[in-house]
């Protein structure tokens, strides 16, 4: 039997449709919202491997309870022999990034909207690199799991190339955006999702694997609500030298401070026992290897949410990191993320995870790094593991 390489679209986990294979990501999101505090859970990925919080009158269950609980709950094993999380022994959709990872637009009526660019980190082991594989994009309204079954989808793009090749523009056009509003329980309040759904068919085989990602578009006229002048000169609420708006708010061109749009994080790069990892690495088998992935600093942004008394509250992301390899063993598939006042995680504040080659020839690891309101980034590194001389 084949493990649940992560959770449809969450780190909180979907049940898997019969005959539809486990995604490497969350389904409901690739994307994570910013959110008003008390109405929608922005900080955190709408289902997500993040914890929602416990609602008032509901009593804690002690974390052993819990472990017994989900332990009762595993399916039976046809084998003992479970691929690993982080493995990557097949096709595996690993992530999906939009670019923007958020849309600003004027208002709800807006006709002109930008495009945003949609690729994936699709790995196969077994495919050679010119090999073709054929795959589409859908977007849709956000009210269902998959857009299969969504009451609005259009096809961004259905092509055959190479799993380094899959992108695509998408246009959102009015009618969809539209459709979106009038399916989201507010109206758009701190953001609108449009969910675009990949969808990528192994050589070979008629079924599909499928992935999910919630693409946010925000509006500026929410903004005077949200982001009233933060600070007033002789000028102009926020003209001067230079532009005077709080952290996550930008000084547009009419001297009001707006909403920063959310940027995607970035790793630069794979160090290897505290060293960059050398263009052609070579490891020794069985040998542990810390793997700790650089951020700019600057990626974990501020942003600010609404509340339900009408003020707003300023916030500011965590990055979460998953490591994936094609062989060897990780330490850690999970690092990084918000901290949980319940349950210790030294895994949070150390990001890094060792990795043992077990198995000589070629290797590849990548680390997907993900913001909390659905900004994704990754960086592959290729090693060759061989005996010590």
């Amino acid at each position: 039997m084949r493990k649940l390489s992560e959770p449809v679209l969450s780190t909180q986990q979907w049940s898997t449709p019969v005959g539809v294979r486990k995604l490497s990501e969350p389904v409901l999101s690739t994307q994570q919202w910013s959110t008003p505090v008390g109405v929608r859970k922005l900080s955190e990925p709408v289902l997500s491997t993040q914890q929602w919080s416990t609602p008032v009158g509901v009593r804690k269950l002690p974390l052993a309870n819990l472990i017994l609980a989900a332990a009762l709950a595993l399916p039976t094993a046809c084998t003992p022999d479970f691929e690993k999380v982080w493995q990557v022994l097949d096709l595996r959709i690993l992530a999906i990034q939009a670019d923007p990872a958020e849309v600003m637009l004027p208002n709800r009526n807006s006709t002109t909207i930008p495009p945003v660019q949609i690729r994936a980190l699709v790995a196969d082991p077994r495919l050679s690199a010119d090999e073709v594989l054929e795959w589409e994009i859908w977007a849709c309204t956000p009210e269902e799991k998959l857009c299969d079954d969504a009451a609005r989808r259009v096809q961004v793009a259905r092509r055959r190339t190479t799993l380094d090749r899959i992108e695509a523009t998408f246009q959102l056009q009015p009618d969809l955006l539209q459709a979106a509003i009038s399916r989201d329980q507010y109206r758009g309040f701190g953001g609108v999702p449009i969910k675009v759904q990949l969808n990528v068919w192994p050589k070979g085989e008629s079924q599909a694997i499928r992935a999910t990602k919630r693409l946010v578009y925000g509006f500026d006229d929410d903004t005077p609500l949200l982001l009233p002048a933060q600070t007033a000169t002789l000028s102009g609420p926020c003209r001067g030298a230079p532009p005077l708006c709080n952290d996550g708010l930008t000084c547009d061109a009419s001297a009001i401070c707006r909403k920063t749009p959310n940027q995607n994080p970035t790793v630069t790069q794979v160090e290897a026992d505290d060293k960059p990892v050398p263009p052609d690495w070579t490891v020794t088998l069985n040998t542990k290897i810390m793997l700790l992935p650089d951020t700019p600093k600057a990626d974990a942004e501020p942003y600010w949410v609404f509340n339900f008394e009408g003020g707003t509250q300023p916030l500011k992301e965590y990055l979460s990191y998953t490591y994936f390899v094609t062989s060897g063993k990780l330490s850690d598939a999970n690092t990084g993320g918000k901290p949980s006042p319940f349950v210790e995680n030294k895994k949070v504040a150390d990001i890094s995870s060792d990795w043992t080659p077990q198995e000589a020839g070629p290797a590849t690891i990548w680390v997907v790094v993900r913001d909390d309101r659905g900004g994704t980034g990754w960086f592959s590194v290729a090693a060759t593991a061989a005996l010590a001389k």
